[in-house]
């Protein structure tokens, strides 16, 4: 978006496509099937004072999820890569549109 705001770009991981894959346990276990990330470039991650790991509310329309943030610099600036199809984030709605973003926490130090 030309306006600053920030879009989601959005994929559906190949073990979140159809029934039988989702039901699928041993498919559901590899690294494919993990858990929906809020992606950005680390230019935004800059912007928004997150870091890898921290966890984010995003807000689109009525809906919002919680997810963990990850850097991915191919990415365009203001834009989050959030899968669909998973459950985590099914409460966003449509594949694409502007994204508010909220950090909620700092992931744990080890």
């Amino acid at each position: 978006a030309g306006n600053g705001a920030i879009e989601r770009v959005t994929d559906v991981p190949i073990y979140f496509t159809d029934q039988l894959v989702r039901r699928s346990p041993p498919l559901q276990k590899t690294a494919d099937a993990r858990s929906p990330r809020a992606r950005m470039n680390r230019r935004l991650m800059a912007e928004l004072d997150v870091a890898e790991g921290d966890r984010v509310r995003l807000r689109q329309g009525d809906g919002e999820a919680e997810l963990a943030v990850a850097a991915e610099d191919g990415l365009p600036d203001h834009c989050i890569r959030v899968a669909a199809a998973h459950p985590s984030t099914a409460a966003l709605g449509p594949m694409a549109g502007e994204l508010a973003v909220e950090k909620i926490s700092v992931k744990a130090v080890a």
